[in-house]
């Protein structure tokens, strides 16, 4: 795992160093620079595999072509002896290696034959273009700046932001999609002028002469193929159990310690029941995180199968003064703003992983692809209800009056005022309406400034969902948004900072692919999510675990704002401080904060990301 960067410009040799240097916490084990002016590229290397060649930037044996690259290639044995057959012959046991000669072979063909997670840059110096790629879930992040005459790219945004051509203004468009979804969907980013490459795109870029540039989706979810419809039931668990026991086994390949993180749900307990079968379980390590507040704990499930297996069990409390502790580290590097309170006990379980090993294993994406999730269920059962306005307002006032706000995890009242907020829109809006923390509505209370609904609701309008199954609707929207760009950037900055490796066995692309095709009564049965999975897995992992409700990774945040992050709160709710943020509006952000601290209403999700975002321009302003 790295980081990775680059421009093709104006620039020197400094620049890229800068860069670069910034980049060290995704790959302290080694460095290299390419600069020749116009072009200069930038790696810092994490070692994983290959520990002892591999260096980048890597050339091609012509030395036509040179890669830097960010990530993991599952399958590149496979590939280098097809490469080998054709006659390529390998200076290094990387995959780095594979992956370059893979384009030279088949050029942007090569994207399909990948299985791993990646975002790279490849130079042809000799045609003066650029390929860049990101893999199909965009689990490794590529942020890009362009003009008529400059190309600059990053795994940071902050390292992006090291080149002085690139100017710091805020992006008005990608804020009020911050205060709406939590996270900034790709391709838009928080700065003016930059943008994520997508995942499943890849971009290409011609600075022969004039520079111009190109973005193609290269990988789009497909639900449908008769093949798999036509199979019967027996084969396809089988099937099923197969791909992701091979998805597991792949992401074991290592030549540096390894272990699991087990939050003791379905997804991370099968992926240790699959590990076990390959590996001795005194040899496993587990890695979880718990909480004080019993309503958001799940360490005792995570000891449950962890004395099942007899794996080595490592554990940590998250306590408010951790919080309070570490959020300064967290935010000093946080690229973005990122809402998803998560990031705080992904972050301690990475820091203290760490201690112990270089890659993790986890359950991310099995959510997604299984339905696993609550609002699948509830668009399940909603599927054919439309309720009248004026019933909905009735039904949503007489609740706020009779449950009173509660400070637990998924309490009564915060499912139903989230399930009475998105109700009556189709599949897509619905979804991110029971997600979102200030909608439209709200945001014309909070900004000072215009407020454009169609461009905070434009990545929801883009998606393609014709023909599709109200499950397979819900499905794509947390592919393309939630997984994307809130829990596999969560995962990926928590890890990174910490110099950990994270595989998700889940979002294999054999097994993913696999999995999207299934009928959805695989998925949802008699009301029962993840059917085919805890059906397969009832032999492996004791019924308590097969039964448990789902909790999430929540953190009590409603409770510790009263408490102990009251003083972070009102140290936030400064009228200078707040007017210095000229887009906010002091006396709704103090109703608000006076509402959740009296329990009028619980406001947990909106000031999180009020806080969130006041860290961040904090620190992008000392940049």
């Amino acid at each position: 795992m790295c980081g990775i960067c680059g421009f093709i410009g104006e620039g020197n040799r400094d620049t890229i160093l800068a860069m670069t240097e910034i980049l060290t916490h995704r790959g302290p084990d080694e460095h290299g620079i390419f600069y020749q002016a116009p072009i200069a590229l930038g790696h810092r290397r994490l070692k994983i595999i290959d520990l002892t060649t591999g260096q980048q930037p890597l050339f091609s044996a012509d030395r036509n072509f040179v890669i830097v690259f960010n990530g993991e290639i599952y399958n590149f044995q496979e590939l280098r002896r097809m490469l080998e057959k054709k006659k390529y012959k390998f200076f290094t046991n990387s995959d780095t290696e594979v992956l370059l000669y893979s384009y030279i072979e088949w050029r942007e063909k090569c994207l399909k034959k990948f299985n791993g997670m990646f975002s790279f840059a490849i130079l042809d110096l000799q045609d003066k273009k650029l390929f860049a790629a990101r893999d199909r879930f965009g689990k490794k992040p590529f942020y890009y700046y362009f003009t008529n005459d400059l190309f600059v790219f990053s795994s940071e945004l902050s390292s992006l932001l090291k080149h002085r051509r690139i100017p710091k203004n805020i992006n008005l468009s990608a804020l009020q999609q911050y205060l709406f979804f939590e996270y900034i969907p790709s391709q838009n980013s928080i700065i003016e002028n930059v943008y994520k490459l997508s995942g499943g795109h890849y971009l290409t870029l011609d600075f022969s002469n004039n520079f111009s540039m190109k973005i193609q989706e290269w990988w789009l979810p497909e639900f449908k193929e008769e093949a798999i419809i036509k199979k019967n039931e027996k084969d396809i668990e089988q099937e099923f159990i197969e791909k992701l026991r091979a998805a597991t086994e792949r992401r074991l390949i290592s030549d540096v310690p390894l272990g699991v993180f087990l939050s003791g749900g379905i997804d991370s307990s099968t992926i240790v029941a699959l590990m076990s079968e390959k590996v001795r379980t005194e040899n496993i390590k587990t890695f979880s995180i718990g909480f004080e507040e019993k309503s958001f704990d799940e360490s005792n499930y995570s000891k449950i199968i962890s004395k099942h297996f007899g794996t080595a069990h490592y554990e940590k409390i998250l306590n408010p003064q951790i919080m309070i502790d570490i959020i300064p580290e967290i935010f000093n590097k946080l690229d973005e703003p990122l809402a998803d309170p998560s990031i705080i006990p992904t972050y301690l379980l990475s820091k203290f992983t760490r201690e112990y090993v270089t890659v993790a294993l986890g359950g991310d994406g099995g959510d997604e692809l299984l339905a696993g999730y609550d609002p699948f269920l509830a668009h399940y059962i909603l599927r054919n209800i439309v309720i009248p306005k004026n019933i909905l307002n009735m039904i949503n006032f007489i609740s706020e009056k009779i449950i009173r706000p509660s400070d637990e995890n998924m309490s009564v009242n915060f499912k139903i005022s989230h399930l009475l907020k998105g109700l009556n829109y189709k599949t897509e809006l619905r979804n991110e309406m029971w997600l979102c923390s200030f909608d439209i509505a709200a945001q014309k209370k909070l900004l000072n400034c215009k407020i454009n609904e169609n461009e905070i609701l434009k990545p929801i309008l883009e998606l393609k969902t014709e023909n599709l199954t109200i499950i397979q609707k819900a499905t794509l929207c947390y592919i393309k948004l939630y997984l994307q760009n809130d829990i596999l950037t969560k995962v990926d900055r928590a890890s990174m900072m910490n110099s950990l490796e994270v595989r998700a066995p889940f979002l294999d692309a054999e097994f993913a692919e696999f999995t999207l095709k299934l009928p959805d009564k695989y998925k949802i049965r008699f009301a029962n999510r993840k059917y085919i999975l805890k059906k397969l897995m009832k032999r492996k992992l004791p019924d308590v675990i097969l039964n448990r409700q789902k909790k999430g990774f929540g953190v009590p945040l409603a409770k510790w704002f009263k408490k102990e992050l009251k003083n972070i709160l009102f140290d936030f709710l400064i009228y200078s401080k707040i007017n210095k943020i000229e887009f906010f509006d002091y006396n709704y952000i103090k109703k608000i904060v006076e509402d959740h601290l009296y329990q009028k209403k619980d406001y947990r999700k909106e000031l999180w990301t009020l806080l969130v975002f006041h860290f961040w321009y904090e620190k992008i302003k000392k940049i």
